[in-house]
């Protein structure tokens, strides 16, 4: 968040420089007041609520199970949720919105859901109408974990993000680490401007977590291991939808690669598993 307004401030002039930011319902970030605001965990959020910031709206979020009609297509659902997008953008103000925020398979609040087909490249294009950056959240869905190793690399997503971020499977749990990365839109009106990011935390660049880290990429790269759940992903759908999804009060199963959900019918509340 305070990268993309950054990024508008050297951009524009910074009296007039964007500041809101719209996400998703029913989406997990993190739990700061700043990432709890962003994201529509509403359980997380709850008691917080005072505290949260008040420039960030909240948009459908893309679950076809729960909320694609009967009567609707893939095509139409995601045309319904791109326009719905568009019109958060002008109900705020669109030369207000720093950035659009998702997660590409949804993991805490939603139990592995990914996109339906298009859905992406149709928000990313009423990003660009408007100028607003595309954020993607991959920490729990990313570095390898869906068959890829950054999760919109999957054809099913098909963009490219301005900024991401990334955690948990880039240092498997060894050591706490979690990264930033950012495009070169980004970046290059950072490197005609002020030239760094205006940011600081304690135990930025820590030596022994970019350690673990590093040697956890080393790993998946030797011992080819995204390549192997790409592999073996379809082996492992085939036997959830075999033997799980014709289970008794099992309404659906998601997910993608090795990063997959069960979800109760109707009738139940949501509940998930990860596998990693």
């Amino acid at each position: 968040m305070k990268l993309a307004r950054q990024y508008f401030v050297e951009k524009e002039a910074p009296e007039l420089s964007r500041k809101r930011f719209i996400a998703r319902k029913e989406s997990y970030h993190g739990a700061t007041l700043g990432s709890l605001a962003m994201g529509g965990h509403r359980s997380r959020r709850a008691i917080y609520e005072p505290l949260l910031l008040e420039n960030i709206s909240h948009v459908s979020p893309c679950n076809a199970y729960r909320y694609k009609r009967n009567d609707e297509s893939d095509e139409a659902f995601v045309g319904r949720l791109a326009g719905e997008l568009e019109e958060e953008f002008l109900r705020v103000g669109p030369e207000t919105v720093c950035a659009f925020v998702a997660e590409p398979v949804v993991g805490a609040a939603l139990g592995c859901v990914p996109p339906v087909k298009g859905y992406f490249q149709a928000v990313k294009k009423v990003c660009d109408k408007f100028g607003a950056l595309l954020i993607l959240d991959e920490v729990m869905c990313g570095m390898g974990r869906t068959g890829s190793l950054h999760a919109w690399q999957d054809p099913l997503v098909g963009v490219v993000p301005d900024v991401q971020t990334l955690g948990k499977g880039l240092g498997a749990g060894y050591a706490p680490v979690a990264a930033l990365l950012v495009g070169e839109r980004v970046v290059s009106v950072l490197e005609k401007g002020t030239g760094a990011f205006s940011h600081g935390q304690t135990y930025q660049g820590h030596p022994v977590s970019c350690a673990a880290a590093l040697e956890v990429q080393r790993v998946l790269k030797d011992e080819r291991l995204v390549d192997n759940v790409a592999g073996l992903a379809p082996y492992f759908e085939q036997l959830l939808r075999e033997k799980i999804a014709p289970l008794p009060h099992v309404g659906n199963v998601r997910g993608k690669g090795f990063f997959w959900g069960v979800c109760e019918s109707p009738t139940y509340l949501d509940w998930y598993l990860t596998c990693c």
